[in-house]
């Protein structure tokens, strides 16, 4: 991937650069950068401001404290370096985990495609594995929708548990998992052999931009401190033609006013799918997915 952007002949990278101030509107957009130490002012018609996040950790379910609880990162790094070598285990993950819920309220939205990422992966290394996943709500968006309808034909199973009816992991000589199955209310009692937690991301505290400057004279702003305002979506910045790929620190208070109908950009989420557990896999669609543009965290 990195090899093909430096040599796209409509991409220009800068390596080493550093943005200084952002100045224009829309469509005319004057970015003076520092490059090597020397600066040089960029035209360009939009700006996306892209700081990255980084996946936080939890002490709930156990994690760091039994071996077999980890994070869908270090999930990835086993799967990476083909580190599993059981043939028959069982794994259950735990999506939302210490998310969306009184003290961190909002839904990260790359989450549920990771841990469907690595449920592939897993039952590509491992057929055998028995995977379950444990879910509020599955928002796979554009074609990563089509990642879930594969995970399901592969014989991962989902699971949905209710607001404020998280599971239970316990350690009874080995792990044991308790969820109230959403579907129809029975609890239901599983033991893997590791349970995989989808935890919250945000936006990295070092990696904001703080000499990144507002254009028409306004003063800088930091994209960690940025709060929604009425007029606004969380996901969408104020000056049009510019946009945020960054998960956010905070969601907008549900007391706070709806806000104004605009025309912009950005499709709304979509809606949530709630199959129940026992549910079969659906046949593939007739026409193709409607594309949705990734709103920006």
């Amino acid at each position: 991937m990195i090899s093909k952007v430096e040599k796209h002949p409509k991409i220009t990278l800068h390596l080493k650069t550093k943005p200084l101030q952002i100045t224009g509107h829309v469509g005319n957009f004057k970015t003076r950068v520092e490059e090597a130490g020397k600066e040089q002012t960029i035209a360009h018609g939009v700006i996306v401001l892209a700081v990255g996040g980084s996946e936080r950790q939890t002490d709930l379910y156990l994690n760091g404290k039994h071996p077999g609880v980890m994070t869908q990162r270090q999930l990835e790094d086993k799967l990476a370096d083909k580190a599993i070598t059981s043939e028959a285990l069982s794994v259950v993950m735990i999506q939302c985990a210490d998310s969306r819920n009184d003290k961190h309220p909002y839904c990260s939205r790359v989450c549920c495609s990771a841990a469907i990422k690595n449920a592939l992966e897993l039952k590509k290394q491992k057929p055998n594995a028995k995977v379950v996943v444990l879910y509020k709500d599955i928002r796979t968006y554009g074609f990563r929708e089509l990642g879930y309808q594969q995970a399901r034909e592969a014989g991962v199973l989902f699971i949905r548990y209710n607001d404020k009816q998280d599971p239970v992991v316990s350690d009874k000589g080995g792990l044991h998992v308790s969820v109230v199955d959403g579907s129809n209310g029975k609890e239901i009692t599983l033991k893997p052999d590791f349970v995989v937690l989808s935890t919250r991301y945000r936006a990295g505290r070092g990696q904001s931009n703080s000499v990144w400057a507002s254009p028409h004279g306004r003063s800088p702003r930091m994209v960690s401190s940025w709060k929604p305002t009425p007029s606004c979506a969380p996901w969408i910045w104020p000056t049009k033609g510019e946009f945020i790929a960054v998960w956010p620190t905070r969601r907008a208070s549900s007391t706070r006013p709806s806000p104004t109908p605009r025309p912009s950009p950005v499709v709304p989420l979509p809606c949530c799918r709630t199959p129940s557990a026992t549910s079969p896999a659906k046949s593939p669609r007739s026409t193709p997915p409607t594309v949705w543009p990734v709103p920006p965290a």
